[in-house]
């Protein structure tokens, strides 16, 4: 993941109007630069800085097995006692099963177990959306059923889900968390060593699909989320990393990381400037993500 800091975002649901007309004109601008780039799927934080431990009780890390060792590929969020949320495309592009796939809760630095008790949790079942749509990136969700419980502990802790229909009238403008182990620059694409975090704005869908042009198509079950400026944006390693708001004071998931209009420098890049990172809008799968947990 990675974190840079870039120009700070404003904008509140009373300059909703104005928030909205700047987005659309910077977007239109940037288009005209970058349209030839690709949306790739999204791997890592860029223009943040390091999480304080424990500050992210839901974030899980999932690794794959490749050559009989474990890496990072993904990251998701803990929803209840067995299971973990996370984007379709971490799964299914590379056609993963069950014994491939482990997660992990209350990581912080890969490099040590000083910081924070880590714990690793074999995987049970693995279930994409049913409609996921790799080339439009429709329905990027998937639900890991993990193989045993989950003790709660202080730095491991489920998230809530939505309780609203979670429409751009209600985020917009509005400052989400997202975090993760992913790259934090484009010249060296390598995951971070340690937990990254930072605030993105809330930006208006309409505004996305002009910087985007006409593919991928920016369904209502989608969400906007960053600077078309660019400097802060997931990167490579960060897919399937929550996007948190802050509903009522309470940690809210909302969306989770599906993908970026790469940069010029092409494959493993974080998003081109004028292109917010797009994500899985969690509220528009409310019903689904209950009964695969129930089920």
């Amino acid at each position: 993941m990675s974190l840079n800091q870039g120009p700070a975002a404003t904008g509140t649901r009373s300059t909703h109007g104005r928030l909205r007309l700047a987005a659309v004109a910077a977007a239109l601008a940037t288009t005209a630069l970058l349209g030839t780039v690709q949306a790739t799927p999204a791997a890592a934080i860029k223009g943040g800085h390091e999480a304080a431990v424990g500050s992210h009780p839901w974030l899980a890390m999932i690794s794959t097995a490749s050559g009989g060792k474990w890496a990072p590929k993904c990251g998701g969020a803990l929803i209840d006692s067995q299971h973990v949320l996370t984007a379709a495309h971490c799964l299914v592009d590379g056609g993963t099963s069950p014994a491939e796939v482990r997660v992990r809760l209350g990581e912080h630095d890969l490099r040590t177990s000083g910081e924070a008790v880590s714990v690793d949790y074999d995987v049970d079942r693995l279930l994409p959306y049913p409609s996921y749509n790799p080339s439009t990136h429709e329905g990027d969700l998937a639900v890991l059923t993990l193989a045993q419980r989950v003790q709660f502990r202080s730095n491991i802790q489920p998230i809530g889900l939505p309780r609203t229909a979670g429409t751009d009238e209600e985020y917009v403008g509005k400052m989400a968390t997202v975090a993760g182990w992913g790259a934090t620059t484009d010249l060296l694409p390598t995951t971070s060593a340690t937990l990254q975090e930072a605030t993105l704005p809330i930006a208006p869908r309409a505004a996305c699909q002009i910087a985007y042009g006409t593919s991928p198509v920016i369904t209502a079950n989608e969400l906007c989320a960053g600077s078309l400026k660019g400097g802060v944006s997931t990167c490579s390693g960060d897919g399937g990393a929550p996007l948190v708001l802050h509903m009522n004071g309470v940690p809210t998931l909302v969306g989770i990381n599906s993908f970026h209009r790469e940069g010029l420098l092409g494959p493993g890049q974080c998003h081109a400037a004028g292109y917010p990172d797009i994500f899985t809008r969690v509220a528009s799968y409310r019903a689904w993500i209950q009964a695969s947990r129930t089920g």
